[in-house]
């Protein structure tokens, strides 16, 4: 597996939190990205989830940029990020989706560590459908050192 260092952008990112076990956030996804739509506004880019806590149960943000700000005050568990940038990372393809995702995370901070790098968690999954299946791209940002 092939880990890159690089940083990463996206602007007007739409997130919904649910509390869910692993096979049930692409529900929420969906459900997120329905919403979108219905709403007049246009995915810009891939599904990101994150997730805290566990691979059992666990709380996933699911985060999807969006064509304009949107304003999420009053709507319970939604938040809007005008930016989400990160000038550092690593990231790595999980294109096996046999393997476990807590593998690759294993993998990037053996990484991280060997270079003396600290990573921020819970790190970034990109969702890329490709050809009726999909790879997920696992993006863990670097933390930068206080001057």
């Amino acid at each position: 597996m092939k880990i890159e260092r690089r940083p990463m952008a996206f602007v007007n990112i739409l997130g919904k939190t649910a509390r869910c076990a692993p096979d049930e956030w692409p529900i929420f996804a969906k459900e997120l990205r329905n919403n979108i739509i219905k709403n007049g506004l246009y995915p810009t880019g891939p599904v990101m989830f994150q997730m805290e806590n566990s691979f059992e149960t666990a709380e996933y943000t699911i985060q999807v940029p969006v064509n304009e700000e949107v304003d999420v005050e009053g709507l319970e568990g939604y938040s809007f990020n005008r930016i989400l940038i990160f000038d550092d990372g690593l990231l790595l393809r999980h294109s096996d989706s046999e393997e476990s995702l807590e593998e690759s995370y294993k993998l990037l901070r053996t990484c991280a560590k060997e270079f003396g790098l600290k990573l921020q968690e819970p790190f970034y999954n990109i969702h890329i459908p490709v050809y009726g299946d999909a790879i997920i791209d696992i993006y863990a940002p670097v933390q930068e050192e206080p001057a």
